[in-house]
């Protein structure tokens, strides 16, 4: 006889969010900025980063990850710098990241507590734009 252990947590509702343009200038390099809030209980699907101009001067990294969820923040948690590529333009998905390096890129979910998609910017560039769209539905 089999022990019943069925779950009634459901998500009915799918969420898109997407952050303001990332203008980089001289002033947004060497930091980590908040971009999107994740509510508790949201399981991240999806992100994508969408350069419209090309990150340029110095030699720009950019990486995609989070904070908050009870734990501790991973910076490259959802892409590493190799997988945006923030020298080129173009729309770039997590799930074209290695699982090893990024722990995220196939999906996150943030059953501690609320949590904020992050990008962190290095390697002094001066100019560029992007944008960050994450899918995530709340499971209840």
């Amino acid at each position: 006889m089999s022990k019943a252990w069925f779950s009634h947590a459901f998500s009915d509702v799918i969420r898109f969010a997407k952050s303001r343009p990332v203008m980089v200038s001289t002033s947004f390099t060497n930091l980590t900025a908040d971009l999107i809030r994740v509510p508790k209980y949201a399981f991240v699907t999806g992100l994508r980063v969408l350069i419209t101009t090309p990150l340029s001067g110095g030699t720009p990294s950019l990486t995609i990850g989070y904070s908050g969820n009870g734990a501790t923040a991973v910076t490259d948690g959802f892409m590493i710098s190799s997988v945006v590529i923030p020298e080129t333009a173009g729309m770039k998905n997590m799930k074209d990241g290695v699982i090893a390096t990024a722990p995220g890129s196939q999906g996150k979910y943030f059953s501690g507590g609320a949590g904020v998609v992050t990008a962190t910017l290095s390697g002094t560039p001066t100019a560029g734009v992007f944008y960050v769209f994450v899918d995530y539905r709340v499971i209840y």
